[in-house]
């Protein structure tokens, strides 16, 4: 009986040498293969999105062309204050959408935009941008555009006053936008997509 135990104690040894021994193969090949080195946090990822901080007012027509071509409605309503903002339509868009722009808001832009880029890809285009007017603090900017990639292969072609002005943070954003028909062209407005994609 004695001699059993003698033998089983010299077996438990014996696994107990090969378990530490497995263990220290394992470590000494495992450190070669990084596990247990302290990994470097990865950098997040980076953002396509196209936004430069607006310290010209003419960035602010640059972020907002950007923004249509990367869908990206957080970058579209940077280019507006957060309060006052108010936007006139144009004429013919009025007179056959009244009550959608009865109390337009920032918010309204905002979610006819995000509705506009789940549905459709558009191209937003100056065609022209002319400041008119200038002070520290604010300015007028009377723009031509086109918005193309919108239903049956159509163009909206209008033009329309920005009045911007400067924030706390000195970056400039629209306070006031007059939205007008191209007569010429015969295209609808700018108007006419933010009332079709507001329904």
């Amino acid at each position: 009986m004695k001699r059993l135990c003698h033998e089983l104690s010299k077996a438990v040894s014996y696994c107990k040498i090969v378990f530490i021994s497995v263990i220290g193969v394992l470590v000494f090949y495992c450190e070669g293969c990084d596990l247990f080195r302290t990994r470097n946090p990865e950098e997040p990822e980076q953002s396509s999105a196209q936004y430069v901080p607006p310290t010209e007012p003419s960035i602010v027509f640059e972020n907002m062309k950007n923004a249509f071509s990367d869908k990206n409605e957080v970058n579209y309503l940077r280019s507006f204050v957060d309060d006052g903002f108010q936007f006139t339509p144009s004429s013919q868009a009025s007179s056959e959408y009244s009550s959608i722009f009865l109390n337009w808001s920032k918010d309204n832009e905002g979610q006819y935009f995000t509705k506009l880029c789940s549905k459709y890809s558009t191209v937003l285009v100056w065609t022209q941008l002319l400041e008119t007017s200038r002070t520290s603090s604010s300015t007028t900017v009377e723009a031509q555009y086109s918005i193309t990639g919108l239903p049956n292969g159509d163009t909206a072609k209008g033009a329309s006053k920005f009045e911007l002005e400067t924030l706390s943070s000195q970056l400039w954003a629209i306070k006031k936008w007059d939205d007008y028909d191209d007569m010429k062209s015969g295209k609808r407005s700018w108007s006419y997509v933010k009332a079709t994609n507001s329904q």
